[in-house]
């Protein structure tokens, strides 16, 4: 698993995306509660929940719910309930779909410039991909860091060191990783 610094964000268009999925979360909720539909409901991670590369147009959330607010976006209540929560997605330029009977998928409106998000859930997943005893550093990994070499520099130093130990192993060498405090780096033999 990645070390959480290396998911934090790399700089000011970071920030500025996750206020604004915060933003989006906040109102979503503060809307369904105050038509009493929040219980039963909540929000999860598109990479979390699926474990799978971020689509060219990037899930921003999930949205589930077991209770009233999925049986109101299903058009089983009140027309205008529905049409409310649209236009809410809409001001924030954003659209949703089911993924499933409880759970819909949050979009930015295709004809925005949604390229900061497509950058954070792309390294987000690139962070994802980073474990220790893979055997095998993935493709997409030296893909990602080969196009944009300088993300090397935004990695926490103990996911640095398990891509070296990584590629080392794939070149051949006997890696041992150490505990990652006064170990004296990576050995290789």
């Amino acid at each position: 698993m990645p070390h959480k610094e290396s998911r934090k964000p790399r700089g000011p268009s970071d920030e500025m995306v996750e206020a604004k999925i915060a933003l989006l979360k906040r109102d979503v909720e503060a809307w369904a509660t105050k038509h009493d539909l929040w219980h039963d409901s909540g929000f999860v991670n598109y990479l979390e929940h699926t474990g799978r590369e971020p689509s060219s147009l990037p899930v921003l959330s999930r949205l589930w719910s077991e209770g009233d607010l999925v049986r109101i976006l299903r058009g089983e209540g009140p027309p205008e309930m529905e049409i409310g929560f649209t236009a809410l997605l809409e001001k924030h330029g954003l659209w949703y779909e089911f993924d499933d009977h409880v759970t819909m998928n949050i979009y930015p409106d295709e004809e925005s410039d949604f390229s900061e998000f497509s950058s954070y859930f792309h390294w987000q997943w690139v962070c994802s991909l980073i474990k220790e005893d893979i055997g095998d550093v993935y493709s997409e990994l030296y893909s990602h860091f080969a196009k944009r070499p300088e993300d090397l520099y935004r990695l926490h130093w103990r996911d640095y060191e398990v891509i070296l130990a990584e590629i080392f192993k794939a070149q051949g060498f006997e890696v041992e990783l150490g505990p990652g405090r006064n170990d004296g780096g990576l050995i290789s033999n």
